[in-house]
């Protein structure tokens, strides 16, 4: 068996400042967990996303811990920080930090608050969900 544990785990104290988030794998690892999920990152002021998540993955390595996943937001209808037309382009960004991260995975939202029926957001977010997939695929990252 192989324990695991998220980085939203470590968010009450990161958030605190307990602890930073770069040291998140040292933490998990000396707690007894072989893997981590990271579940969006805290990057810190002035760094840009992708930079944090290879000096996160280096962070990993040294402490001989591998990262099982990559989870994010995400909403195909309502869209998340972009119009809902470019998110899918957005979660480009998203897998790029999933493959700087050495994760095989990234998880991500559909959508969230949509007030119609399922019949309705159904074919918007199959529509997303594939367009993501298929960019993962070329990156060689399973979504979820």
């Amino acid at each position: 068996m192989i324990t695991g544990v998220s980085s939203y785990s470590f968010s009450g104290a990161e958030k605190a400042g307990r602890i930073d988030f770069i040291d998140i794998p040292a933490k998990a690892k000396d707690m007894g967990f072989e893997v981590l999920e990271f579940s969006s990152l805290s990057v810190p002021d002035g760094e840009k996303p992708l930079d944090f998540a290879k000096r996160l993955r280096d962070a990993c390595d040294h402490a001989d811990i591998t990262v099982a996943n990559y989870t994010i937001k995400a909403d195909f209808v309502n869209g998340v920080d972009v119009p809902p037309v470019q998110e899918p382009e957005r979660l480009r960004s998203e897998l790029e930090i999933a493959k700087a991260l050495g994760s095989p995975g990234m998880r991500h939202d559909a959508t969230w608050d949509f007030t119609g029926t399922f019949d309705q957001a159904l074919p918007i977010l199959a529509v997303g969900c594939l367009e993501v997939t298929k960019m993962a695929e070329d990156m060689g990252i399973k979504t979820m």
